[in-house]
Formats: C-alpha cells, structure tokens, sequence
C-alpha cells in the first residue's frame, strides 16, 4: 500500500473514534490494511452497543407518521442520535426511507451523514431515490468531509447508485475535484476500479483533469491503486492534458506531498512515447 493511502487510512480512523488526526499517529506503523480492519472493528462496536437502544425505537416508528418524525427530529434529535438511529430505523422500515429524506433539509441530512453505520447502507440502498441525497452529499463535499462521502458511497452495495451520484453530483460542474478528492478515501482498491470503469468515458477524463494541487495529489493516488489496464489509460489521459510546464509542476507537486510512490507508479503506467517525455521534461528524478 502506499504512504498516502496509510494518511487516508488514519484520518479515516481518527473521523470514527471522533479524535484529532494527530491521536491516532502512532498507528501510522500498522500499514493502511491493518489501520482499515482496525477502523472497522471500532465502527462495528461503537454501532453494536447502541444496538438494543435504537432496536427499541425502531418498535415505535410504526406509530409516528412521516411528517412528525422529521418535524421532531430536526427540531429535538441531535444530528449525531439521528444518524446513528437510522441505521435501525432503516433496516426495519425501509418503504418509509424516501417520504422521511424527501422532508428533511439537506443542512440534517449532511450533519446525520457522518454517524451512520456504513454496514446497514447495503442494506437500505437498492430503493433509493438518488436525486434527495445531492443536495447533501454536494454539502458534504463543500465542507471537504471526503471521509463520510467516500465511506458511505463504497459501502452501497448496487452498482447504479455509484454511476448515478458522481453523475449527478457532478452536473453543475463544480463539484469535480472535490469528488475526485473523495474517491482517495475509497477503503478498496477493487471498488475504486470496478467503480470507475462504471463511468462515462467523458465524466472519468473530466474527473482526471485536476486543476489544484490537492486535486493532482488524489489523482497520483487513485491511478496508482487502480487495475494494470485502467492506470495506463487515465494515466496517460493525465499526461496527455498537460503543458511542459504541468508535468513538471505535477512532478514537483508530487515530491513536495511526499508522494514519491504514487509518481513512480504514474510514470510506470506511460506508454513509451509518454514515458520518454515524462523523463525528459521532469528534472527531478522519481524517488525511490
């Protein structure tokens, strides 16, 4: 795994136990497939103990209309209760999901989104109505909570709803980068290919057009974990987009984040034309 990926790890660790980044540093050694079985461990017990208490709300739910359950929720429930709540509340009542997330706001919904148990979302995703969770999730993404998109999209177990979100999420075009950012995050190296490949080709050449640092950095990221027959094509895409003055500025961008391995990997993944350009026009040598 790559050093960027054990930082992505950590951070994903740390949004979970609800602790600065910097608390959970001296995990940093486990490596990124350890930190992530870890990060699920704690997930899972911190949902399970609270289990019993939200079972015995969702006994009630069946009492309660639609209209009073979100007017109560976003006047009393804290964002926190609620989207550990629905978890359960979800699982047992999955025909009322839509008519409760078509009453709430989308500030709720993007507050909620971050104590939700990403293992019940399987099994609540396949009915659906994609179009009520743009609003938040484009909230999400202008606060940079890349952690909670990214956590709960790879947790979907339905192949349209992937497609479907970064489509739709990405239609005013502002929102790119911002996604391309997120999918770093992803836990799975096999979800983000099988995930990506899923996409329109003109959609996954404008999601590999960075236009900020921190948008070049996730790009170097993804390509790296992705299948041998995707990271040539999107590496090459890449390449193929920028000026002289780009590839040396996504080389040096590289080297300063520390993100040696990841440069490497792009550079492997050119062709040999490419290649022969890349080594021309990058002074600073790929680090080893």
């Amino acid at each position: 795994m790559h050093n960027l990926i054990t930082e992505v790890q950590l951070q994903l660790l740390a949004k979970t136990l609800g602790v600065a980044p910097e608390e959970v540093g001296d995990f940093e050694e486990l490596g990124a497939e350890k930190i992530q079985a870890l990060r699920e461990l704690a997930s899972g017990y911190l949902f399970d103990e609270l289990a019993p208490i939200f079972g015995r709300v969702s006994n009630l739910a069946p009492l309660v209309p639609d209209a009073l359950v979100t007017k109560v929720a976003e006047m009393a429930v804290p964002p926190l209760v609620a989207g550990r709540a629905s978890g359960a509340l979800g699982v047992a009542h999955p025909h009322r999901i839509n008519a409760i997330l078509r009453r709430l706001s989308p500030e709720y919904m993007a507050d909620s989104a971050p104590s939700i148990d990403p293992r019940v979302i399987p099994l609540v995703s396949a009915g659906l109505d994609i179009p009520l969770l743009i609003p938040s999730a484009r909230i999400l993404l202008a606060r940079k909570d890349f952690a909670t998109v990214t956590l709960l999209i790879s947790s979907v177990d339905n192949d349209r709803l992937f497609t479907e979100l970064v489509e739709a999420i990405s239609a005013d075009g502002q929102h790119l980068g911002a996604i391309l950012q997120a999918l770093s995050y992803a836990p799975s190296d096999t979800w983000l290919t099988d995930n990506l490949r899923r996409l329109r080709p003109p959609l996954l050449r404008k999601l590999f057009s960075p236009k900020a640092d921190t948008e070049t950095i996730a790009a170097l990221s993804v390509i790296a974990r992705l299948c041998s027959d995707l990271r040539p094509e999107l590496a090459g895409h890449l390449f193929d987009s920028l000026d002289t003055a780009g590839v040396r500025a996504l080389a040096d961008t590289a080297n300063t984040h520390g993100a040696h391995s990841e440069l490497r990997s792009f550079a492997e993944a050119l062709g040999d034309g490419r290649r022969e350009q890349f080594d021309r026009l990058v002074v600073t040598e790929v680090a080893e």
